[in-house]
């Protein structure tokens, strides 16, 4: 595009999001100068820039400014969730194995992935001589799905390449989730230190992506260590995002992201303890209580063991907020089956109501989590 025609299609991007400029340049990490000289015409934005942008408006901006819909990636892969692939805007069925090879490799995007390790993932101890052989063609196959035609015809252009031993996915220019997330999840740490307000914008945009349990609907992969670490990531960006809402006075900015990270592991202390404290955060101290309580009950019940450090603190933190010196009880209930997750979305309290609780919530995050990035108890 010629210099200086980007201002008019950024600035109806901007106008159709009906976002302020201030709003544009925080999300996308950019100073609102930036943002005036390119709506003007003065300058003319990096192709990293533009992709930012892109981010925040939800649609490439550069492909002829036609809105959102539009795309130029040749493919798009999404496994924060279910999984989902859909080729040329137009979704792509395939047979089980193929989706969980897919999965498999999206999960480990730009890194070697063994042939013994696929044909483990895909049949275990089941695994027959001809295995290696059923893998070739399922690359073949997946190849003429995600490869654009006119880049077939060379090796370096195929989004599976051969390496010794095994495969990569290449994510250039493909639309992955998992690597937008990780870019936006980096993007926002690095920013927390420098301009907070927008650091939790890109955090926010990080965790809006997951849409459930990592290959939500490929079970069979769930406990591959690569599939874990991701979502184990999940849980660790989450908690920095609840960690920084905390920090700033913004706890329900963080309620919907944790609840959807709690599903990855509805027992995990630290993630929980979180919940509980924006849930205080924002006025809903009962319902905190409760979740404690249902907390103590499963941790029993399934682990046979009683709450850690990091959430008795969190409901202590709370009674003291609340003035109440007297341990309560645990519910006379059998919990539900997501206890974690049921209890966070009653509302028996209004929102807003716990403004008080804030200089409590900080001062409970100085004592246990000195910084977003040293948790305690990960």
């Amino acid at each position: 595009m010629a210099e200086g025609s980007w201002g008019g299609v950024l600035r109806s991007a901007r106008i159709r999001a009906r976002l302020t400029q201030d709003e544009v340049a925080r999300r996308a990490g950019i100073s609102v100068r930036t943002v005036r000289h390119i709506e003007r015409g003065h300058v003319t934005p990096r192709a990293a820039t533009l992709e930012r942008m892109s981010e925040v408006f939800g649609y490439d901006v550069t492909d002829g400014g036609r809105g959102p819909g539009s795309s130029r990636l040749p493919c798009e892969v999404r496994v924060l969730g279910p999984m989902s692939v859909r080729c040329a805007g137009l979704p792509v069925d395939m047979p089980l194995k193929q989706r969980m090879l897919l999965g498999l490799l999206a999960v480990q995007p730009d890194q070697v992935v063994g042939i013994e390790e696929i044909t483990d993932a895909l049949w275990g101890d089941g695994a027959q001589p001809d295995s290696r052989h059923l893998v070739y063609t399922y690359v073949a196959r997946l190849r003429r799905l995600i490869t654009p035609g006119d880049d077939r015809q060379g090796v370096d252009g195929r989004r599976i390449r051969t390496v010794h031993g095994g495969y990569v996915l290449s994510s250039r220019g493909m639309g992955l989730d998992l690597c937008r997330f990780e870019e936006r999840a980096a993007r926002a740490a690095v920013m927390a230190g420098v301009d907070p307000m927008a650091a939790l914008d890109l955090y926010a945009q990080a965790l809006d992506g997951w849409q459930g349990r990592l290959l939500q609907d490929l079970p069979q992969l769930r406990q591959h260590p690569a599939v874990v670490q991701v979502a184990q990531r999940h849980i660790d960006v989450a908690i920095d995002f609840a960690d920084l809402a905390l920090s700033l006075g913004r706890p329900a900015r963080a309620l919907e992201q944790l609840t959807v990270a709690a599903s990855e592991e509805p027992l995990h202390e630290a993630l929980q303890a979180r919940i509980i404290l924006v849930l205080a955060g924002i006025g809903r101290r009962a319902t905190a209580l409760r979740l404690f309580d249902d907390l103590r009950l499963r941790l029993g019940r399934e682990l046979g063991v009683e709450p850690g450090d990091e959430l008795r603190e969190a409901r202590r933190a709370i009674l003291r907020e609340s003035g109440a010196g007297r341990r309560t009880q645990p519910l006379e209930r059998e919990p539900p089956a997501a206890a974690s997750l049921a209890s966070v979305q009653g509302a028996d309290e209004p929102v807003g109501a716990g403004v008080g609780s804030f200089g409590v919530v900080r001062g409970l995050r100085s004592a246990l989590w000195p910084c977003p990035s040293a948790v305690v108890g990960r």
